[in-house]
Order: C-alpha cells, then structure tokens, then sequence
C-alpha cells in the first residue's frame, strides 16, 4: 500500500513539474494568485484576534400569580393600599385611581367620564401590515368599550388582559358584505339584532340605532334577491363605528363575510386580514409608588400579517384640565431638562414626542439630529401648583422608549387638547422605511430589524399629594438612584477646573498633488506637562483633572482598541513618563482619553464588514459629524460602531496594555446608542446595553473612570460626568431650561460644564452655570496653535490654543474662586425659577446665588438689580 502511495506521489510531481516547464503564462498566473490569495490571508488573519462573544441570556419575566378573576360589571373596589397611598380600580371604566392617605389627593390613570376616546383609554398602540400601512389605535375603541377585556386580581394590584380589534374599521368592506341575499341580510342581521334584544343583550332603542345605519348603507333588489351596498364612497366615520360594533355584537366573521359573497360576481376585494392582539398589562403599588408593567413576552399577535411596533401605557395619567389645575408645569427630560406650563396650547406647535437617548439612530443616522439636545434620563412628570404632582421614573425598557407631552387648552373651544398630559411609552420593534422603487417615488418596504422586541416595560410613578416643587422631583430622583445604585453622596470641597485636552489627530497631507492622511499631534507630553505647571503656577490650590485624549492607536480618529498602542507623534516615552510625574506632584488628576467602541480608521484586525454594528439593510451602520450652521456631513468625519458582541474581548485586550494608566476618560461607552441587526445575528437593544454595562463594570474594576454626557443609568461606573449641558432644545413649547440633571447628579458625581472656550460666546456664561449648579468649568485646550486645522475636518478646534486662551481661563477660574469663598459649599438643597433666565440656587448651608442669563439687567425683588450675565450672591462672607 505505502509502495502505491509512494508511486502516485511521484506521478504527481512529475506532472507538476511538467506543467510549470511548459506552460510559462499558466505558470505566472498561478504565482499571481497563489501570491494574492497569501496577502489575503495574512491581510485576514489578524481579524481571528477580534473573538465574538455571547448575548447575555435574558431573564424571562414571570407574569404575577392570579388571585382570582373580577367581574367586569363588579362596584369601584380597592386593589391594594400601602406607603400612604391607596389604589382603587373601577371595572367598568377601567379607571385607576390613586388616592394619598393623608391629604386625600388623587391621580387618575384616565379620565373616565368626558373627554375624546383617546382621553378614556388605558393605552395606545401603533401596528405595522405587510402592505406597509402604520395605524394608530387606541384600547377604549377597540377594545374597552365592547368590553373585550378580563381582569385579574394579584398582589397589591390588578393585571388587566385585553384583547384589542377583530376588523379593519376604516374600510367597511373588510367586515360588512357588498352584496347579500335577501334570506341570509334578515336572518343575520334584523333577526339578529331582534334575539340580542330579547337576550337582554342590548335594548330595542340601541336594536334600532343599528337597523337604521343598515338601512343608510343597503338597499334590496326584490327581482335578484339580494340586498347591496347602495354608498358609491365610504360611509361616515361613525356608521363604520356602529356596524363594527354590530357584528362583533353578532358574532359575524370574515369567513361569514366571503360565504355570503362567494355566489356572486364580485371584483376581486383587496381585504386586510383581521387585526389581533392580547395585551395584558399588571398594575401594582409598592411602597406608596405605582407601577405600570407589561412584558412583549406575553402580548400575543394573533395574525402574522400584522407587526406591533408601539406601546403607551396610561397616557393619561395624572392628566388635568386648566379647571382642575389652572397652573403648574409638565416636566420633561430634553437636555438639562425643560419645563412646560400647564394650559399653555398653542396651535403653532405639535405636540411634544422624543426617543430616549437618541434610539432612532439607526434609523435617522443619515441626517443631522433635529434637535440640539438629546434625552437622557428616563424620568418625566408633572407639578400642579399648589396641589401635588407625580414623577415618571422607566425602570424597565428605556432602550426603545419615547417621552411624550400635550399642554392642555386653557379654556373651551380654543382648540387643541382639554387636558395636559405627560406620559412615556416604547417601541416593541424597530424599523426603517427603505424605499426601494427610487429617491422620488412614495413607494417602499417596511426592514423591521427584528420583529417584536422581547423586553419588558416598566414605569414607576412617585406620587406627591403635597405642594411640590421641580426641585423636589429631581431630589426624589436622587435619592431614588442612590438607593437603586448604592452611590453614596459626596460632595468636593471646592469647585474644580477640569480639562479636554486633544493629543495627536489625523488630517489631510498633499504630496506631488496626491491626498493622504498624516497624524499631527496638537499637545506633546512635554507640552501637557507644561501647561499643567503654568495653571497650578498661576491657579494654586485649585483642584484640576485633565483629559488627555488622542493618546491611543492613532489619535482621536483612532482604530480599533483591542490593544492600546501610544502614538509617537505626542513624543518619547520618557516625556510621558515626566508627564505623569508632574501630575502627581502637582496634585493634577490625568485621564488617559480613549473611544472603546467607536472605530474610525482600520486596524488592529477590524473589517467593519465582520465587527461592526450593523443597520437594518444588514450592512455596517456609518455615523457622521455634521457642520451645524450647514447641516451638512462632514465628509470625512465618519466613523462606525463596534458589534457589541465583540465588546469583551476588545475591553480585555485594552486593558492588558493599559496597565500603568490607573484613571481613564471613556468618550463612547456612557453616551452613544448600542445595537445590532446583522441577519440571523441580532443583537437587540437591551442586550446591548447588557454588554456595554458588562464592558464598564470591567473597565471599572481596574480604572477610575471619566465618561463623556453618560446617561442616567451609567452613572455608577463613573466619577465624573463630563460635558453636561445646561441647555435644553428650547422647543416652541418650552416656559423655561432647567438644570433637572444637574440637580440630580450633585453629590453622586462631579460633572462639569460644556466646553467653556468652545461655544462662541461669553465665557461669563459658563461662570454662571457653575454658580448655578455646582459644575467644574471645563476648558478644552490644545498646546499648539490651531490655524493648521483651519481648512481640515477638525474645525471645531480652532478656540482651542492655550496661549491664546490662558489668561481668559484664569481670570474666570479666579472670578469663581472668589464667589466660591462666600459661597463655601456644593450641595445644594433648592433651585428656583424667578424669572425667564433668571434662576436662585441655595446651597447647603443658607447662602444663595440668583443668576441671570439675560443680555440685560433685572430687577430683584430685594431691591437692586442683577447685571446682564451676572449673578449674586446673599449669605455669607
């Protein structure tokens, strides 16, 4: 056998060696592709270094054990009463009603007895067909108003199951036939109609509402034997309504419907299937606190041609009209956090409704976000003035989750809605319109990244039965974090400068009139160095930390970190060395800046095509910078986002190389949306937060961390909130801007300003939002001179320069000092709206500081006036 192995072999060589004596072009391309495949594989090996890791497994939710069924016709009963605060549910109308033990005040989750359907229901929801219609409906319509629900008794609270829509109701034909016989038209209906009577089913009076629609719509052909639909358009609206309401009275179906049809020559009936859902949704009081709670793992689709794409539980909580409270505020997270007056509809303006934390970037990535500022805490609410108010706090679900609000009229007939409302709700799928027939026509197909989306929705009310104020929201927040989070709070001596210092950066170089890319470093080791001794010089005692970002493979426009390389072009490492012992002797705390996800460049064995996050047409998901002014992408700003299943292993392989950095600044993680929809591998959003949390929780383990705008939930990995605007998007219905999230973080983290010699304007401005709200004053600095970016993508460096800048940093940075020394605290205990842009922060122990915001000076109570951007102070010494 060996001999035989032996023999082919040699055959085989020989005819080899043949080949390449003879065939000389044959032979060059085998080398060309034998020599291509090589560089392929060496150019591929490297992405073998990038493991992929697992979702993280979810808990499935355990729906909570009945206690019995409630009969829906049963008196208003109390389902559950503890914390102060009792919970009654009335069967009938389905309304909960929340009453505070001690003053008696009550929330409503609807109202019950006036207002439009919309105002009556306990939820909302928006479903997706497969001919790429979206419709809205509301639950009292489709389902509490026939009484196509059940209710379950649980602990401290009920679970309501709805069962939502049969029919399409706004085409007629897709319940109601166009043609039926004669025999069959009274048998169904008249007789019909006439047996729900004597059942006792319906009176003769709502019999003959029904019949007379019947008549409206059919008239009888005596000579053909058939009654048909005489209308040549559609109906009214509230004919459809009735004859809705008639054959689910009936119990007459589509299969009906086409059995009546089928003996006559009918045109072919484009017919919707019929719409199907169970809902059930569980609402519980706890500790005084009310929740709201539905599972997508229990809501079943009962057609498949149908996809359930939002949910908005109770949007009409709390809700009022300007006769039940003719002042007060709704309060919604947009930026710092915004308020809007109560009764304060205006016609010129929708009404207001934001994702949470920007989660339709996917969807929206291929324009600028329209607006300024993002949401990024999961909380809303509403005060009433002089009375109480509720704080709306998303536990579960917040991934997907929308903010909505209506200012109500103030009086009848002046348009609009009759009451305010302020609610929260979430997409259980996420989809995007592509339109697949060309840029100008209406026609397209609907990618839904991936069906229903299982996840939980949970929200917790805070009820307040006494005068409350904004600031009181924002403290029970507070407090609400701590003890969910276990922060401890704690508050620095002193107020703080914090600087973003850019290292090394790549632009455009030009060689024999060919582009490429070079990296510059703005600030050397050497020069940080420098600047650090020059502010501690001029500054002394002032407690300064320092960002230094663009450190790390390849700058700021850095490739993967898998691994954490220095960038030579920032200098030697003996001067980075000499860096860090300069902070240390100085007191100077020294991020190292680093994105762990956000990948600009290659390298590093990234092929975006395997490790990036992908869109819904299932390829990687590019994100731009935009030019404000313009509105236009910066060409060569893009950059993609890591799978977050491959987060582990690019954390572990940065933190081995980043041993000696003890502190570290994280521009990514705490601030930027997280998800995936690579076919047949989707990662959706909750396991991405999953596996983002998991990724700072490592970080955290061996690192101090700064993160960049984190939101609310990520603030116990963090010791500074970096970035933190004192603005909101000042949207048309906006009374006024507060520092809600400012508010909150006092004494869980240090946070900081934006950028104080970035925005164009007056410094003075960020000298007063850091009297107003406890921030550091951030300073975003470059050692060299920034003219050389001037015609690159790295524009917004341009105020950047040091030299240029430092005695504009140090002559505020004294100017804080000084008020700081009157003011001699940073908790604060009360923030107060006096004016349009004018706001009184009292701080820990008495002393006050009002500010004002205006480019013109106010009047002061007091007496005395308050100068254009300035501020003062009453207390102290």
């Amino acid at each position: 056998m060996l001999e035989k192995i032996d023999a082919l072999i040699t055959s085989f060589g020989n005819v080899l060696a043949s080949f390449f004596r003879t065939k000389a072009v044959l032979k060059l391309l085998a080398v060309i592709i034998a020599f291509s495949a090589l560089v392929s594989f060496i150019r591929w090996l490297p992405t073998l270094q990038v493991r992929r890791g697992k979702l993280p497994e979810r808990i499935r939710p355990v729906p909570a054990a009945s206690l019995g069924e409630i009969a829906k016709d049963a008196a208003l009963f109390l389902a559950a009463e503890n914390g102060g605060k009792k919970m009654y549910l009335d069967p009938q109308t389905l309304n909960i009603r929340i009453q505070d033990s001690e003053t008696g005040f009550e929330w409503n989750g609807l109202r019950a007895e006036e207002g439009t359907p919309d105002d009556r229901s306990v939820f909302k929801i928006g479903f997706l067909s497969e001919d790429n219609m979206t419709t809205w409906w509301n639950s009292y319509t489709y389902s509490q108003k026939d009484g196509n629900y059940t209710i379950e008794k649980i602990r401290n609270g009920v679970r309501i199951n709805f069962q939502i829509g049969n029919a399409d109701p706004t085409d007629i034909n897709a319940f109601m036939p166009r043609r039926i016989s004669i025999p069959r038209y009274e048998n169904v209906f008249l007789d019909g109609l006439d047996g729900k009577v004597r059942e006792g089913a319906i009176t003769g009076e709502e019999a003959g509402r029904y019949k007379s629609v019947l008549g409206m719509l059919f008239a009888k052909d005596e000579e053909k034997g058939w009654y048909y639909n005489k209308l040549a358009s559609s109906p009214p609206g509230s004919a459809t309504r009735q004859m809705l309401s008639m054959v689910r009275l009936l119990g007459y179906t589509v299969e009906d419907l086409v059995k009546d049809e089928a003996p006559y020559d009918l045109p072919e009936e484009e017919r919707r299937p019929p719409v199907g859902f169970f809902i059930p949704l569980e609402f519980t009081l706890e500790e005084g606190d009310f929740l709201t709670r539905v599972s997508t793992e229990h809501i079943v689709v009962q057609n498949d041609y149908y996809t359930l794409i939002r949910l908005i539980p109770l949007p009409n909580f709390g809700a009022v009209s300007a006769e039940e409270a003719p002042s007060g505020y709704i309060f919604v997270p947009d930026g710092s956090g915004a308020l809007i007056s109560l009764n304060s509809f205006d016609s010129n303006y929708n009404g207001y409704e934001r994702p949470l934390y920007y989660n339709t970037v996917f969807r929206d990535k291929e324009s600028m976000p329209p607006f300024p500022e993002d949401l990024h805490m999961p909380v809303f609410g509403m005060l009433y003035d002089g009375a109480g108010g509720f704080l709306g706090v998303i536990e579960k679900g917040g991934e997907t989750a929308l903010i909505g609000a209506r200012a109500g009229s103030p009086k009848p007939g002046a348009g609009g809605d009759m009451y305010n409302s302020v609610y929260s709700g979430f997409d259980t799928a996420q989809y995007k319109q592509m339109n697949i027939v060309g840029a100008a026509s209406n026609g397209g197909s609907y990618a839904v990244g991936a069906g229903m989306l299982m996840m939980d929705f949970t929200v917790r009310y805070k009820l307040f039965g006494n005068p409350v104020s904004y600031f009181d929201l924002a403290s029970a927040y507070r407090r609400y974090l701590s003890e969910k989070y276990g922060l401890k709070p704690e508050q620095p001596d002193q107020p703080e400068i914090y600087l973003d210092v850019t290292g090394a950066l790549k632009i455009e170089g030009r060689f024999l009139g060919k582009s490429y890319e070079r990296v510059i470093s703005m600030t050397e080791y050497a020069e940080l160095a420098d600047i650090i001794k020059d502010l501690r010089d001029g500054l002394p005692g002032v407690p300064l930390t320092a960002a230094y970002s663009g450190v790390f493979n390849g700058g700021i426009d850095n490739s993967l970190s898998n691994r954490a390389v220095l960038v030579s072009q920032n200098g030697p490492p003996a001067a980075l060395t000499t860096l860090f012992e300069t902070a240390k002797n100085s007191g100077t705390d020294l991020f190292m800046g680093a994105n762990i996800a956000r990948i600009y460049k290659p390298g590093g064995g990234y092929s975006a095509r395997i490790h990036a996050a992908q869109g819904y047409d299932g390829e990687p998901a590019y994100f731009w910078s935009y030019d404000l002014p313009s509105g236009k992408r910066k060409p060569l700003s893009w950059y993609t986002l890591l799978n977050p299943l491959y987060l582990e292993n690019v954390v572990e392989g940065f933190l081995a190389d980043v041993r000696n950095y003890d502190k570290l600044y994280i521009n990514d993680l705490g601030v930027d949306y997280y998800a995936g929809y690579k076919r047949n591998a989707v990662v959706p959003p909750l396991a991405a937060l999953v596996a983002v949390n998991n990724a700072l929780t490592r970080l955290g383990e061996e690192k101090t961390l700064a993160l960049n705008n984190p939101s609310m939930d990520k603030l116990p990995f963090t010791k500074w909130a970096v970035n933190i605007s004192r603005e909101s998007s000042n949207y048309g219905g906006f009374f006024t801007s507060i520092p809600f999230r400012q508010l909150v973080m006092n004494g869980l983290v240090r946070y900081t300003t934006l950028d104080a010699n970035m925005s164009g304007g007056d410094m003075d401005y960020f000298l007063l939002a850091a009297l107003e709200t406890g921030s550091a004053i951030k300073f975003h600095i470059t050692a060299k001179n920034a003219d050389a970016l001037k015609y690159t993508e790295h524009t917004e460096f341009l105020s950047t320069g040091y030299e240029a800048r430092k005695d504009d940093i140090k002559e505020i940075v004294r100017r804080w000092q000084e008020a700081f020394c009157r003011i001699n605290s940073m908790e604060i205990v009360n923030h107060e709206t006096l004016a349009d842009k004018v706001y009184r922060t009292t701080y820990g122990n008495g002393v006050s500081v009002t500010v004002n915001y205006n480019s013109f000076a106010v009047g002061r109570e007091e007496g005395g006036t308050i100068p254009p951007l300035g501020y003062v102070i009453d207390g102290g010494e």
